[in-house]
């Protein structure tokens, strides 16, 4: 196996271990949002700083007890003028829509587009790290065997 091959079969591998996470990622935030509670919760503001930054949630489940939520990793706001706009059109103690494990509420995930199928963005982007992965060791492989390194069978 060449460079190609190497770099191909890196690729490949990592983008098939992003698509678990993501797949992993939106299986659990949906099987939230069909066993799940639905409440209304409030938006606490902003954690994190630069480039990194995650929109947090508080809501309340039927025991009257108070839990902190977190957007999921897929939906982070990057950028600094791009943090103070969202900040700005935000409204902090505004209502958003929650879905939370009854058994355990701190499993919470925001009732939102990006809440419960962002990993499908995620999904999408590791895809391209799987077809350039495809790719390499395809053309590695022709490389190989028009230099004669080996045989041709399929």
């Amino acid at each position: 196996m060449g460079l190609k091959g190497l770099v191909g079969s890196g690729l490949l591998l990592g983008g098939l271990v992003f698509f678990g996470i993501g797949t992993y990622w939106l299986v659990d935030a949906n099987l939230i949002a069909t066993r799940g509670v639905r409440t209304t919760g409030q938006i606490a503001g902003y954690e994190g700083s630069g480039n990194r930054v995650v929109l947090t949630y508080t809501f309340e489940d039927r025991k009257g007890q108070t839990f902190i939520g977190r957007e999921t990793p897929f939906s982070i706001r990057r950028g600094p003028l791009r943090q103070s706009r969202i900040e700005a059109e935000t409204d902090i103690g505004g209502p958003i829509p929650v879905i939370y494990d009854p058994a355990n509420p701190e499993r919470s995930v925001a009732d939102t587009v990006m809440g419960r199928f962002g990993a499908v963005l995620w999904m999408l982007f590791s895809s391209l790290f799987i077809g350039a992965g495809f790719f390499a060791i395809r053309s590695d492989r022709r490389e190989q065997i028009e230099d004669g390194w080996v045989q041709r069978r399929f």
